[in-house]
């Protein structure tokens, strides 16, 4: 038998690419736990509440590893203009990686139930919570880094959506190394 972590974790990988395959609504709990070589009762098991939990826990993986480790750039920063120039440069590297891994949810989400939103509302204001606790070092108080870690955020999902999912970067002239110097100026003019 496999350790409960391991399976915990396969679960959560098949079911990453079960949504990112058929969606969520399309993907059933038989097929997440075939896909994942266990029976619904292990899935249950690890995921009490079923479908919902799996979501909030993939959406939790797909993005907070990813955030973790695009915050660690930074952690040595002496400005405000120095941490997003390391958190710009290493966002710009995984954008691709975490748009292909979040397609499902962009896909999905006119089709969710009030828990699976909540579920998803809860990680997105997680995430902005995290990057603004990286950031208030920099800044005079802990409005002014909530304001701009949603800034960071919504800049660079947006930045995400036009180059990667319309495809603009193949297609329009854009200086990335541009893009992450102009962030940087702005958020140094916005901290002094």
């Amino acid at each position: 038998m496999r350790e409960s972590t391991e399976l915990k974790e396969t679960i959560l990988r098949e079911s990453q690419e079960l949504f990112a395959t058929h969606g969520y609504a399309g993907t059933s709990i038989k097929q997440i736990a075939g896909a994942s070589g266990c029976t619904t009762a292990a899935l249950y098991y690890y995921f009490p509440e079923g479908k919902t939990h799996i979501l909030r826990e993939a959406v939790r993986a797909t993005f907070s590893d990813k955030l973790t480790s695009l915050l660690q750039v930074g952690r040595d920063a002496a400005s405000l203009g120095e941490w997003m120039r390391a958190f710009g440069n290493a966002a710009l590297q995984t954008m691709r990686d975490l748009q292909r891994r979040s397609n499902w949810v962009d896909l999905e989400i006119h089709q969710l139930g009030a828990d699976e939103l909540a579920a998803i509302h809860q990680q997105v204001l997680g995430f902005q919570q995290t990057i603004a606790s990286e950031i208030v070092r920099f800044v005079k108080d802990e409005a002014t880094a909530s304001r701009l870690a949603w800034i960071i955020l919504c800049t660079f999902a947006g930045y995400g959506q036009i180059s990667h999912k319309r495809g603009m970067d193949g297609v329009a002239e854009f200086d990335m190394t541009a893009f992450v110097e102009t962030m940087a100026w702005m958020f140094e003019k916005a901290a002094s």
